[in-house]
C-alpha cells in the first residue's frame, strides 16, 4: 500500500494519480507547498475584510521582505496541519485597527502577530524591553 504524501499514513490507491489518504491531506500539502497557496488561504480563512488584499500583493510584499518578519527579521516559515506554528506568516495590520489593505500591511511571525495585538510598534518595544530587563524572574 502507498503512503500519503502528505501525513503519511498508508491507504488504498483509488487511481495512478492518487497522491493522498484523504481530500485534507491534499489540500495541506497544496497550500504548503507554494507561497500563493498559503497567501489564499490566510485570505480565505481568517476574520477581517481582507478583500482589498490579493495573493499576488502579498508575494510580492513577502520578496520585498526577503522572507522575513516585518519585526523580528526571522524567517517566516509556511508550515499547515501542524496546528500554531510561532513562524508562520501572518498578516500584521501596521496601523492596529486599520484597514487590510495595500499600503497598511505586513507580514510578521504569528507569535509576533499574537504578542502585538492591537498595540502599537511603539507600546510592542516596550513591552518586550520590559520582559529583557526582568529576565524572567
Amino acid at each position: 500500500m502507498p503512503e500519503c504524501l502528505n501525513c503519511s499514513k498508508q491507504y488504498k490507491k483509488k487511481s495512478v494519480h492518487h497522491l493522498f489518504c484523504s481530500k485534507r491531506c491534499c489540500a495541506i500539502h497544496k497550500k504548503s507547498t507554494t507561497w500563493e497557496g498559503y497567501f489564499q488561504a490566510l485570505l480565505k480563512n481568517n476574520g477581517g475584510d481582507r478583500s482589498r488584499l490579493s495573493i499576488r500583493y502579498l508575494v510580492r510584499l513577502f520578496n520585498k521582505q526577503k522572507g522575513l518578519c516585518a519585526l523580528s527579521g526571522v524567517e517566516l516559515t509556511k508550515i499547515v496541519g501542524h496546528g500554531l506554528v510561532q513562524t508562520n506568516a501572518s498578516i500584521d495590520r501596521i496601523q492596529p485597527g486599520g484597514p487590510y489593505a495595500p499600503g497598511n500591511v505586513r507580514l510578521t511571525a504569528t507569535l509576533v502577530n499574537s504578542f502585538r495585538g492591537n498595540a502599537t510598534d511603539e507600546e510592542l518595544r516596550w513591552w518586550c524591553q520590559r520582559i529583557v530587563d526582568h529576565g524572567g524572574t
